[in-house]
């Protein structure tokens, strides 16, 4: 039995019950149940001329398990899902880098109707409820519309008041479903049947997952790589002699799988920037799901999203007393409003610095979100370049904007670091605890700019852009060595990484120019721990105190054994498996 309490049908009169249209995918059919059990009448529209499987299968994870099971479906749902006893990250070759070891809606009342595609919303002059038109001429009439039509949704078009297609990733994907029969003949492949973990192989510019599917009747396996297809097609039958050279020396299983495997299709992988606001002004008309911030689908990011979507609508119209009230209805069709700072507003003034804009004072949570912010919209762009161009290239435009924007980030940080600590200075157990965080943070814009200014033949090709790169490498680490103990940042799960990527920097910018002869002679290969770190310390003084401009002209000219020799000691002591694996390169580079 669940511990999850299941949520019972409510009934409601006819002046409390709202009538609700929204669409078939897992989020529409979601937020129908939701709203069905929170007594309110539901009509589900769907343009396919039937209700049919699409896909091979889902991923359900922690937080959309917990919805499923508040809504009474665990009974159904284990009657055909796989419950895997593991994860398991593995390289390329399939080596382990780590692991992690963990019909409703048509019984509930909901109408639902196919060959219902959707033309036009409009909005009643009053506010108080919308009419949806369909393709076929018919008008139908209700207080709420919910537009869960996916990532190509025409409702989201409709909100928006013009066209909106969906953004390139940069990535396709391979789906296969293989029959497990012919792999349980295989010792190698059996286990992945009579076993089941979740697999995920990752290797250089391509991944792959695998999971069980019908109890184990089914293998479905998807192959991630960089997006090829024309212009115009989202989705083409392809083949497997098309696949094998993209997965050419990988685990050996994986050519085994191809083996077994009579179709494959690709599709494009696409996404949706989030948008500022989802809903009508008056409530009578609002998205979820993919329509409102499709991602990758990766680790079941969107259709666990679209179930967290469809749980919090049917909860907030669950608890309203008298939902047709224009003001009530406004409020619970937005979600309670979206709390200011707004999150895109305040990236977008991020994205555009200059003399005039005011910093806008963030705290800490806001700061750290801001960052990723910045960071994913600099991998967005890095993979756009890569896609449509075949190479980084020099640094473009973007990248020096991007540049500017984590420089202004870096003055509103802190600014709010200094405010702080001055709040703390009475006290010293709170002042360090927000010292080891402010440096694990100051850690990742260095990191940040740094990947920025990475290309391939950075050092020899582009100087100045490998001494920036260098000179946050040395910043990273200068604050590290300044601020911490041991570079102790409590368990701070990134910060093993960013002292990673800084010291293969450092390597890299000052052996790089030196590989032709081995690199610089050095008689401190073995020297004792002490005097690896007064080599460090000198290394990393010399690459701070020089800056961009002088480190331009010292490349290749320091000795980086000392430093190469204390990080790989300590990436030693992290528990993680997977920074040992890093550690491993760093011995090897010494």
């Amino acid at each position: 039995m669940s511990s999850i309490p299941i949520k019972q049908q409510r009934q409601r009169t006819n002046e409390t019950h709202l009538k609700v249209i929204v669409g078939a995918g897992l989020g529409g059919v979601g937020a129908a149940i939701a709203l069905l059990l929170a007594g309110h009448d539901v009509q589900i529209f769907e343009a396919a001329s039937e209700i049919a499987e699409v896909g091979a299968g889902v991923q359900v994870l922690p937080n959309s398990s917990r919805v499923l099971q508040s809504w009474g479906m665990k009974d159904s749902l284990d009657r055909y899902s796989t419950k895997p006893s593991r994860v398991n990250m593995l390289g390329w070759k399939g080596n382990l880098i780590s692991h992690m070891d963990f019909e409703e809606a048509v019984e509930l009342g909901a109408e639902i109707r196919v060959r219902s595609r959707v033309l036009d919303v409009q909005i009643h002059d009053s506010g108080d409820s919308a009419t949806l038109i369909l393709g076929n001429g018919e008008e139908h009439t209700a207080d709420l519309v919910v537009g869960a039509d996916g990532i190509n949704s025409r409702l989201r078009e409709i909100m928006l008041g013009h066209p909106d297609p969906p953004q390139l990733s940069g990535d396709l994907a391979y789906r296969l479903l293989l029959s497990t029969k012919e792999m349980l003949k295989d010792p190698e492949l059996a286990s992945f049947v009579t076993d089941p973990h979740v697999i995920y192989w990752l290797g250089p510019d391509a991944h792959a997952v695998n999971y069980v599917l019908r109890g184990g009747e089914l293998f479905n396996m998807v192959f991630l790589v960089i997006d090829d297809m024309p212009a115009g097609a989202n989705t083409l039958a392809s083949n497997v002699d098309e696949m094998r050279p993209l997965y050419e020396g990988w685990d050996p299983r994986i050519p085994k799988l191809l083996n077994l495997c009579e179709s494959v299709y690709k599709w494009r992988l696409c996404i949706r920037p989030g948008m500022e606001t989802w809903s009508h002004p008056s409530g009578a008309f609002t998205l979820l799901g993919d329509a409102v911030h499709a991602t990758l689908p990766y680790l079941a990011s969107g259709a666990g999203m679209a179930l967290e979507d469809a749980a919090v609508l049917g909860e907030l119209f669950g608890r309203s007393k008298i939902p047709r009230a224009p003001a009530e209805k406004q409020q619970w069709a937005t979600y309670g409003g979206t709390p200011e700072p707004r999150f895109l507003a305040t990236l977008k003034t991020f994205m555009n610095p200059d003399a005039s804009a005011t910093t806008p004072k963030l705290n800490a949570l806001s700061s750290q979100l801001i960052l990723h912010g910045l960071m994913s919209i600099a991998w967005d762009l890095k993979r756009r370049d890569q896609t449509s161009l075949g190479s980084s290239g020099p640094t473009s435009d973007w990248q020096t904007r991007l540049g500017a924007s984590y420089d202004m980030w870096r003055v509103d940080f802190d600014a709010y670091c200094m405010d702080m600590t001055k709040q703390l200075r009475n006290s010293p157990a709170a002042r360090e605890d927000f010292t080891r965080f402010s440096t694990s943070t100051r850690a990742i814009y260095h990191a940040a700019q740094l990947i920025l200014h990475l290309m391939k033949r950075w050092v020899s090709d582009d100087g100045p852009k490998a001494a920036v790169a260098a000179s946050h490498a040395a910043h990273l680490l200068r604050d590290g060595l300044t601020h911490l103990e041991d570079w102790d940042t409590d368990q701070t799960f990134h910060y093993p990484w960013c002292l990673y990527l800084a010291t293969l920097t450092s390597w890299a910018f000052h052996r790089a120019p030196n590989d032709e002869d081995g690199g610089i002679t050095s008689t401190e290969i073995s020297a004792p721990e002490k005097r690896n770190d007064r080599s460090m310390n000198a290394l990393v003084s010399s690459m701070t105190s020089a800056g961009p401009e002088g480190l331009s002209r010292v490349v290749g000219k320091l000795d980086t054994r000392g430093l190469v020799h204390v990080i790989a000691a300590h990436l030693g002591g992290v528990r993680w498996a997977v920074v040992h694996e890093s550690m491993k390169v760093l011995k090897g580079l010494s």
